[in-house]
């Protein structure tokens, strides 16, 4: 059905020409009564392009675990498990130091509890409930994995002393690299996503939102929505979260 508008721009023909395949409207552009035909593609138009890079194995393809085993692998958890302990043990001593009367002793993170923190993670960011405060995702009312998986006071202790690197030497690191804080973890993982995909001639690129409030020292490319203090914050008129962080990565 061609619209009022529309067809008011397509030009009249005469009786003798009604009978023809096509309109032409008053810009110019053609308006043909049938779909092209089918047909074959053309060979300039097939995508022949070489797997320069060996594809997933089967079990990756299809185990989920797998999966974000082959992007956060054991190298970037045992360096996020050991800087996250690191920290809590430098707070406990700290305040053991100035309150001796009411020590409190340090709990390890251990290689399950990171695992099932980051299962809580993903299924807050996946229930679109990433956004809620900790304590409500631990009510009744929601689904009880986040209690299965660790108590609400663990997890909350976990956000507070979670680390991507040697503390004691970032600020020497941040003196070459506004990065410092997460460098490492950050170059493993990009490496781990570059062997895992092979993007070829049909890919297409395109910008990712991620909800993110705090402070921070890097610049990126894919915008972050953010609510805090920097000096390289960003405004994109043209975006729903006018001011953000970019992430940029070059292949």
């Amino acid at each position: 059905m061609i619209c009022e508008e529309a067809s008011a721009a397509i030009v009249a023909l005469p009786h003798s020409e009604s009978d023809a395949a096509h309109f032409v409207s008053k810009n110019g552009k053609t308006w043909y009564k049938n779909p092209p035909p089918s047909r074959r593609i053309r060979a300039h138009n097939v995508i022949n392009y070489k797997q320069n890079k060996p594809r997933p194995s089967n079990k990756m393809v299809y185990d989920p675990l797998s999966i974000f085993r082959s992007l956060i692998t054991e190298d970037i958890v045992r360096i996020i498990i050991l800087a996250t302990n690191h920290k809590a043990n430098q707070v406990a001593t700290t305040w053991n130091e100035n309150n001796s009367t009411k020590p409190k002793q340090c709990k390890a993170l251990t290689l399950k509890e990171f695992d099932s923190f980051m299962a809580i993670i993903l299924y807050a960011g996946l229930t679109k409930s990433n956004s809620k405060p900790a304590r409500e995702l631990w009510n009744s009312s929601h689904a009880p994995i986040y209690k299965a998986a660790l108590s609400h006071d663990r997890f909350v202790s976990i956000t507070k002393f979670i680390r991507f690197e040697n503390v004691n030497s970032r600020p020497q690191r941040l003196l070459t690299s506004k990065t410092a804080a997460i460098d490492d973890i950050w170059l493993m993982l990009q490496a781990n996503l570059e062997a895992a995909y092979t993007p070829h001639s049909s890919v297409t690129v395109d910008g990712q939102l991620f909800p993110y409030h705090g402070r921070t020292h890097f610049t990126q490319y894919q915008l972050f929505p953010y609510h805090g203090r920097t000096h390289f914050t960003q405004y994109l008129p043209y975006k729903p979260a006018k001011y953000g962080i970019k992430v940029s990565h070059k292949l």
